[in-house]
């Protein structure tokens, strides 16, 4: 008995549904727009990653201005895009509209309020523009979000070093450079700190580490003069000039994958 009404409530549930679109065609008036087409709906989402996707090549490549306009579009497509977002800060900070910069990175972390990463640049971000202590606070955040950020005891150290407290400057330049062995400009900092302290010795070892990893850093060689004019050896200073000389300036420089 119980089976039969079962088999009667599943054949009553499927007339229902069978009949809907029955009683719905009857009623609609005859000037209905129709549905959108699937691929409508899906291809401006297609567009935006691929406007995302160019926007992280012309910012690897150092377009920045046209980085910002793909990622720009791409966000007008979608704005829930937040890679685009967060990327879109980034090329900005680089290309000095720090302002906008602030405000898309401002955005990302409301969104995303865990995220050290997005803390750190948006300190980078305020530390290029001389906003130092909203820096510091953001660097601060990003360290309680993660411990291993090592681009931010890199960038903190520099705050410490402006600040004058060579020691905490220093302190976190060596975190910095223990957590990520490969950070060149962490390095440099290290060294920069030692140097200012009068510890030749090891301003000279940490130079050393920085050029092992980028050997044709402008500003590295330059330090590395400093500290060998001041050691006496005149000889290795003056070559380096030489070196230095065909170099270009260096720019501004922070540690991201786009």
């Amino acid at each position: 008995m119980q089976d039969h009404l079962l088999i009667k409530r599943s054949l009553s549930l499927a007339c229902l549904l069978i009949s809907m679109p029955l009683v719905a065609a009857v009623q609609s008036p005859n000037n209905t727009p129709p549905l959108p087409d699937a691929t409508e709906l899906v291809e401006p989402q297609q567009r935006a990653q691929e406007l995302l996707s160019k926007g992280n090549y012309l910012l690897q490549e150092g377009r920045l201005t046209d980085a910002v306009k793909a990622y720009t579009a791409a966000l007008e497509l979608n704005p829930n895009l937040d890679e685009a977002l967060f990327n879109r800060g980034i090329a900005l900070g680089r290309n000095g509209d720090f302002d906008p910069a602030i405000d898309d990175l401002s955005k990302y972390i409301q969104k995303h309020p865990d995220s050290s990463l997005a803390y750190t640049k948006r300190g980078i971000r305020k530390l290029w523009k001389g906003d130092i202590n909203s820096a510091y606070n953001d660097y601060t955040k990003a360290l309680e979000l993660d411990k291993n950020n090592a681009e931010a005891y890199d960038d903190i150290g520099v705050i410490y070093a402006q600040w004058g407290e060579l020691g905490k400057a220093l302190l976190s330049f060596k975190v910095a450079t223990k957590l990520d062995p490969t950070y060149q400009k962490a390095f440099h900092n290290l060294a920069l700190a030692h140097f200012l302290r009068d510890e030749d010795a090891q301003a000279l070892e940490a130079i050393n580490r920085s050029l092992e990893l980028k050997p044709n850093a402008k500003g590295a060689i330059l330090l590395k003069i400093e500290i060998l004019r001041r050691i006496g050896d005149d000889e290795q200073a003056d070559a380096l000039i030489e070196k230095a000389k065909a170099l270009p300036d260096a720019n501004w420089t922070e540690e991201f994958d786009g």
